[in-house]
This record gives C-alpha cells, sequence and structure tokens, in this order.
C-alpha cells in the first residue's frame, strides 16, 4: 500500500459525513481511501469496549444516561443521532464489530477515553490479530505509560490540547513524551507552527494535526512537513 504523505486519518470514524463514532463512518471512511480511521473508545457496565467519545449518551443520542452505568445489550437500545441521513437506526458499535469491518490496508487509531482499558483491548486486538494495523493515541501520559505491556508492538502517541505544555513550555512536554517511548505527538493544530514542528522533528519524533477541517489550515499544514492529519472531512486533505 503506498501511503499518503501527509498520512490521512478520519476523525471519529468519518463525523463530517456521518455519524460519529459508527459502523456507517467507517465504511464512509475506507470507501474514500484513507490512510486511517481514528475511533474513541469507552467501556461498558460489563466490560465491552465500545465507540464513544462522551462519557454521556447524552449528545449523541439524545438521551441522559452515563455509558459507564449499562450492559452492552442495555446500550443496543439507544441510537445514534443521524443528520447526515434519514438511517434512524444507528447503533453504538463495539470495538470487536470494527475489527471485524475495518479492512487489513487501513490503520486503527484506538483513542482510550478513559483509564484502565490497556487489558481490554489488548484481549480483543489479540481475538483477531489486528495488533499490527493499530496505533494508540491518548491525552493522558499514564495510560500511554501502561500501553507497553499490554501491547508489545502497538505505537503510541501522546495527545496535546490547547492550554497544554506543549504551548506554554515545549521542551518539558517533549521530553515527557520522550520518556514515554512514543512514535510521535498529536497536537491541536492550531498550537502547531514552524518553529515547534522543527523542534519536534529535532527530537525524531513524528507530529499528527487535529481536527483540520479548513482548507487553508490544510495547505499550510502540509507546507510545515506534518506526518499525519486527522480531519472530520478527510477528502479535503487528498
Amino acid at each position: 500500500m503506498i501511503l499518503n504523505t501527509p498520512l490521512i486519518i478520519s476523525h471519529r470514524t468519518q463525523m463530517g459525513t456521518c455519524p460519529e463514532n459508527s459502523l456507517e463512518g467507517i465504511e464512509a471512511a475506507m470507501h474514500s481511501g484513507v490512510d486511517g480511521i481514528e475511533i474513541d473508545v469507552r467501556q461498558t457496565a460489563d466490560g465491552e469496549i465500545v465507540l464513544m467519545h462522551d462519557a454521556s449518551l447524552l449528545r449523541t443520542t439524545g438521551f441522559d444516561a452515563k455509558l459507564k452505568d449499562l450492559t452492552v445489550q442495555e446500550l443496543s437500545q439507544y441510537q445514534l443521532i443521524s443528520t447526515h441521513s434519514e438511517n434512524s437506526s444507528i447503533r453504538v458499535p463495539t470495538l470487536r464489530e470494527v475489527l471485524h469491518l475495518i479492512d487489513s490496508k487501513t490503520l486503527l487509531v484506538i483513542e482510550p477515553k478513559e483509564k484502565e482499558l490497556e487489558s481490554r483491548i489488548a484481549e480483543i486486538l489479540a481475538e483477531r490479530g489486528n495488533v499490527d494495523q493499530c496505533w494508540i493515541w491518548c491525552l493522558d501520559p499514564e495510560v500511554i505509560r501502561k500501553i507497553p505491556s499490554k501491547f508489545t508492538h502497538v505505537p503510541t502517541w501522546l495527545s496535546f490540547g490547547m492550554n497544554s505544555p506543549l504551548s506554554n513550555d515545549p521542551e518539558i512536554a517533549i521530553q515527557s513524551a520522550m520518556e514515554l517511548g512514543v512514535k510521535g505527538i498529536t497536537a491541536n493544530y492550531k498550537l502547531l507552527n514552524e518553529d515547534l514542528i522543527t523542534f519536534i522533528h529535532g527530537y525524531g519524533l513524528q507530529i499528527a494535526a487535529w481536527t483540520v477541517n479548513e482548507i487553508g489550515a490544510i495547505k499550510n499544514l502540509k507546507s510545515l512537513n506534518v506526518d499525519v492529519i486527522c480531519s472530520d472531512f478527510p477528502e479535503r486533505i487528498f
């Protein structure tokens, strides 16, 4: 497979044109020819790993319930809100369902949204033999610290949002990333500029920018040689 430069990652499956974190989004992203697909994961009350960004279902389903209080069977009764199509029966998928659907050519970027998911994710990936096509991104360095003991060969990326150490003290931020043995850092694209990108690359780390939807910002980041661009509308990056 010939990869794009930069790598093109579809955000929350493909939330620009499909319900976020959905199987429909996985299918759309693969059809568009992206290099990889990013998903957010959390755990149900009975230990199933499912795709969900928020701790609450309110924003994505309209129901005020906490994911951690629901079993996977109870969760199946809720449907994702769809503003993109007339399909009103889009369920919250499990990680297992994603691994059954995604093709072997597509990178799967898994972002744990809570602690203590490492063992369950590792078990599920081992069942399907998908370890070699996965990355782990996370804002929490403690989650990243635990990954190597669970996934021997899964590359990790430490994420930084606005008002993070990456903007306040880049040297400390990058030293922390180096100590964790990460492949690269992911950052809110508004943090990135030519000097910071040069600084990060100088440590041998790769850089992923998120979530980049504006054409002008995409062109600028390409010119600055970021390694990965993550977007709700990945077709704009090609």
